[in-house]
């Protein structure tokens, strides 16, 4: 049985920098948190994604909080600048679930071509918009 729960929310409310995240909460629920971006193609892109690389980490049993521990990671490095401002986590290939992100990615980009979105805008907007906040603070330092 699946059991969800997707909203949209501030990106400053995030767990950590990003345009979408999921977990599972106490009772096995998943929950999909996507970036506010003020244009529902873009947060349901964004949520499709998130839905696909759930569904595919789960199925090849890689455990959310090793997730959870490489983003946070990343972002720790992306602050003192190893990592660029546009890179994504689940782009390396040292990444835990960079195959599910990967395949995640491709179905976003068919979907985006879907729906008369250009990618680089597209691209843009999640950055801008759910990485603004990080943004300016890696940029202060």
């Amino acid at each position: 049985m699946l059991n969800w729960e997707l909203r949209t929310l501030p990106a400053k409310l995030q767990r950590y920098p990003s345009g979408g995240d999921y977990f599972e909460d106490a009772s096995g629920k998943c929950i999909i948190l996507v970036c506010e971006m003020g244009n529902w193609k873009y947060e349901a892109l964004v949520a499709a994604h998130e839905i696909c690389e759930y569904l595919l980490v789960k199925a090849a049993g890689i455990k959310i909080e090793s997730i959870d521990d490489y983003d946070k990671q990343f972002e720790r490095e992306r602050e003192m600048g190893i990592h660029g401002l546009h890179d994504e986590p689940g782009d390396q290939p040292d990444s835990p679930y960079h195959v599910q992100h990967c395949i995640a990615t491709g179905i976003e980009r068919i979907l985006a071509a879907a729906l008369l979105i250009n990618w680089t805008d597209y691209a843009y907007a999640v950055d801008s918009l759910c990485f603004g906040h990080a943004v300016k603070k890696a940029k202060k330092k």
